[in-house]
């Protein structure tokens, strides 16, 4: 099966590893792990990335969805999401980046 090269966001390193274990697990190909804005920027400018996985909140001056934005300028990409919150505007502005 062919699946999508991965990008995980996530601040929280026990998750982010445990996300990359799972992926590589069932043979996806993961570009990285990143665990800051500044990280998921250098490995996604490298043009390797099909999917991201994204942490909404990641305890930074950007957000998930700040980031999702920006990276979709650059070129188009697959989002999913990952979010502890049930805060409706959080998920609503998550939307407006139309993640799939």
């Amino acid at each position: 099966m062919n699946y999508p090269s991965v990008l995980i966001v996530e601040g929280d390193a026990l998750t982010s590893e445990y996300i990359g274990l799972i992926l590589k697990y069932y043979g996806v190909k993961v570009t990285g792990i990143a665990r800051t804005l500044k990280d998921a920027m250098d490995i996604f400018s490298k043009g390797e990335t099909d999917l991201i996985i994204c942490d909404i909140n990641l305890n930074a001056d950007w957000t998930g969805i700040d980031f999702v934005r920006t990276a979709k300028k650059m070129k188009p990409i697959h989002v999913i999401f990952l979010s502890g919150s049930s805060d409706e505007k959080i998920f609503k502005k998550a939307l407006q980046t139309h993640p799939d």
